[in-house]
């Protein structure tokens, strides 16, 4: 199965697939989405919903500043897609290898377009980079030093995020001693090319430390450094969370069974979905989705909104019945990925519940019930009765035996179907022979 991100990126400058903006740049232009480009670019996003003209016009022009080349990079990363996307995934066996000049750049451009995620792939990926650079005992370090200049010095970019700018100078902390060998930095940092005044000031310190020996001689940037893994995952969410259950450049409504609507927009179901790709395709004019048979209008929501994020953050908002009912709408719509992910929350919350009280055993008879065929043609009931046998087992074992009430709606056959009864009657009564031939073989 073709992952949500192969999905995205047949979107890329294809005009006949919902395309709502033409992106021009220089001598070159592509078919867009506003909803793609503004639920991960900051820019983007602001200049769809102002009131100036650009928000209502069919082409935005980007001008003619950028370098072509790596503009086409960041657009198609926007789709999941191209040279810096490949990169990113895999940089050890990318097709096209990228230097610590062209990240630099891309890191502007990223800082211009306002796209975090980007951003802080590129930091990292220049961390290191750099510190491969820098370890090589040759005294040479042309590579980085020439980074140096452009993002901390005196005529340096002055990006709105200095995450990179902190990168380099806590590398040049970190390597000063190798950085002090290399003749090229030596000269240029005479020159006062390197660092513009405030780096300048910090690096003075830094090394100040160094040449006292102070106990204290840690990176002056650490206390302003942050944990990519938590920064970038909020950001990320943050900003695919702004567009869900908005008007802006929506074409679709969503309509539950309470009567709720959820704003959405075709090409980001379709691009996690090949279920929604085929009907808007075989429908182009369809602007509404009824949802109104899912009696589980919170399940609904979540499942939609997970479209939005792909991170999980509905997590908070759902029950073990809601996860059940968002398993069934993912293997429905083909979202393989989610349909096993929201089977493992299923799972995790049913192994959380206390041992066979009111709610447990009410769960089990909704599930593998003689009158429950809801979920009957899903793996969730089989994952239930593996779970509940593997209890009852236990809890032999330990001389624990479940409550009356178990009991006694086995016998009234409430809690299993006649299928899963006589499974269930075959496995307890292998235990049996299994525990008298150990007792008295």
């Amino acid at each position: 199965m073709a992952s949500a991100e192969d999905f995205t990126a047949r979107f890329y400058d294809d005009g006949t697939k919902w395309s709502d903006i033409i992106i021009k740049y220089g001598d070159y232009q592509i078919h867009a989405h506003k909803a793609i480009l503004a639920q991960q670019s900051g820019y983007f996003l602001r200049a769809f919903s102002s009131s100036l003209p650009v928000s209502s016009s069919p082409i935005i022009d980007l001008g003619d500043d950028d370098d072509p080349e790596l503009l086409e990079w960041i657009l198609q990363y926007l789709y999941c897609h191209g040279t810096a996307y490949a990169y990113f995934l895999d940089s050890k066996n990318s097709a096209t290898p990228i230097s610590m000049e062209q990240l630099v750049n891309l890191y502007e451009l990223a800082d211009k377009y306002d796209i975090v995620w980007l951003r802080n792939r590129i930091d990292l990926a220049f961390c290191k980079s750099g510190s491969l650079d820098l370890l090589e005992d040759s005294g040479q370090h042309s590579a980085f030093v020439d980074c140096i200049a452009k993002v901390c010095g005196p005529h340096s970019h002055q990006a709105a995020d200095r995450a990179l700018q902190r990168t380099v100078m806590r590398l040049c902390q970190q390597n000063c001693q190798t950085l002090f060998r290399d003749q090229k930095f030596l000269k240029l940092y005479s020159e006062g090319k390197l660092f513009d005044a405030e780096q300048a000031t910090k690096l003075g310190m830094f090394l100040g430390k160094q040449l006292f020996a102070t106990d204290d001689t840690d990176s002056l940037y650490d206390g302003e450094s942050e944990t990519l893994s938590i920064r970038s995952f909020v950001a990320n969410a943050r900003e695919k969370f702004s567009l869900f259950n908005n008007v802006r450049f929506s074409d679709l409504t969503i309509t539950l069974g309470d009567g709720q609507k959820i704003f959405s927009h075709k090409v980001i179901l379709a691009s996690d979905s090949t279920y929604f790709q085929d009907m808007f395709e075989r429908f182009p004019s369809m602007d509404n989705i009824d949802l109104s048979a899912e009696e589980n209008s919170a399940a609904a929501i979540a499942y939609v909104k997970d479209f939005y994020t792909g991170d999980g953050s509905s997590d908070a908002e759902c029950s073990m019945s809601c996860y059940a009912d968002m398993h069934m709408l993912a293997k429905k719509h083909g979202r393989e990925d989610f349909a096993a992910y929201y089977q493992e929350r299923f799972y995790d919350i049913l192994t959380e519940e206390d041992p066979f009280d009111d709610k447990y055993i009410a769960n089990l008879t909704k599930y593998r019930g003689p009158h429950n065929f809801k979920y009957s043609e899903s793996s969730l009931p089989e994952m239930v009765f593996e779970q509940v046998l593997n209890r009852v087992q236990f809890s032999q074992w330990r001389c624990e035996y479940p409550p009356e009430s178990f009991g006694t709606g086995l016998g009234e056959g409430t809690i299993f179907n006649a299928k899963f009864a006589g499974r269930f009657a075959k496995e307890m009564f292998s235990s049996f022979v299994e525990e008298l031939q150990l007792n008295h073989g």
